[in-house]
């Protein structure tokens, strides 16, 4: 009797152990799965955020062609009145080589003057973007005020998205000759 006893004992130990083991290997399972699901996450905000970065560098492009083409000297001018229209007119063309790589999202870009007249003031606030006037510095250039806003949309989730907005600065020198440069960014 004492015999059966410590089988008894033997394969119920046995029994336990074995449970205790799958259960230990369900939960390092269910571990490792969450954690390639936090990676394939972090990968696909990393992709997206590099969709975006690519989008303002296109529209950085753009627009340092777009200023260098439209500029009028009498814009640079301490007192010269606002534009009628402070958005600037980004080609609907902007990001076709981005969308044949970046399939899954929706870009999208606005650029806007911040030295924009009274009517556009309910719009800029809208879209919070700082009223610049033309300023001089100690040389005496002109310099004016813009904001390039892109963003990447997941076209399956739109609620995911990355945005950046560059300020930019086109400055008149006294050759003639528009300098442009970046002074911020800022993204979201």
């Amino acid at each position: 009797m004492l015999r059966a006893k410590k089988g008894f004992v033997f394969i119920s130990t046995i029994m336990t152990l074995g449970a205790a083991a799958i259960m230990l290997f369900a939960l390092a399972t269910a571990v490792v799965s969450e954690r390639f699901e936090e990676k394939g996450e972090i990968k696909a905000r990393m992709e997206l955020e590099n969709a975006a970065c690519f989008a303002a560098a296109c529209a950085e492009r753009w627009f340092r062609g777009y200023v260098a083409a439209n500029a009028d000297p009498h814009d640079y001018t301490l007192y010269a009145a606002p534009k009628n229209e402070a958005a600037l007119a980004v080609p609907a063309a902007l990001f076709d080589a981005l969308k044949e790589k970046y399939k899954k999202y929706i870009f999208t870009a606005e650029a806007s003057d911040l030295y924009y007249p009274p009517s556009f003031a309910q719009e800029a606030g809208k879209r919070r973007l700082p009223y610049i006037q033309p300023y001089a510095d100690t040389n005496g250039d002109i310099t004016r005020a813009y904001y390039i806003t892109v963003k990447a949309q997941d076209k399956e989730r739109p609620y995911v998205y990355y945005s950046l907005t560059r300020s930019m600065r086109a400055t008149l020198k006294e050759n003639g000759k528009i300098e442009i440069s970046c002074v911020a960014v800022f993204d979201q």
